[in-house]
């Protein structure tokens, strides 16, 4: 649980600097130099789901597991993407090359496949995690659209020109 709260403190606080979110959440404490504002919010959904129960916070665990293993088959395919359109790149080194990342792709996709497959105990409790996922597939599709959002250059992703 401690990991899912500092993840989403990050996550915010890098959305809100990419213009993707309020930039509120963008501002960190000069004397910790950690995200006050997403640290408060965090603290408070988390404050507010730990009384609404299991019956509540299990469909969320469920469909944040599938949020997450799909963030990581993209982040899978751009690395990937990246490698091959700029191969000199000073960045890091994985043993295993393209296959390792291939693998770790396909492993990825497999759980963003049968995550939503686990069986729920009841059929409102299934319901409530298909419908909690096409809700935060279509906030986050709304979000995206209405904030007109552009497509980061390759230039600035892998830090250098591309001809």
């Amino acid at each position: 649980w401690n990991s899912v709260f500092m993840t989403a403190v990050r996550l915010l606080f890098a959305q809100a600097r990419e213009g993707m979110i309020p930039a509120v959440f963008a501002h960190v404490n000069a004397k910790t130099g950690a995200p006050g504002k997403g640290v408060i919010a965090v603290a408070i959904f988390n404050f507010v789901g730990v009384f609404l129960g299991k019956g509540l916070i299990e469909p969320l665990v469920n469909v944040m597991s599938v949020c997450i293993a799909l963030t990581f088959v993209l982040i899978c395919a751009a690395t990937l993407v990246m490698r091959r359109r700029d191969p000199g790149h000073s960045g890091f080194k994985a043993y295993g090359g393209y296959p390792l990342g291939i693998l770790a792709m396909v492993a990825a996709a497999g759980m963003v496949i049968f995550a939503p497959m686990q069986p729920a105990p009841t059929n409102a409790a299934a319901a409530f995690k298909w419908g909690l996922l096409v809700i935060w597939v279509f906030i986050g599709t709304a979000l995206y659209i209405f904030r007109n959002r552009r497509i980061v250059p390759v230039e600035r992703m892998i830090g250098s020109e591309v001809t």
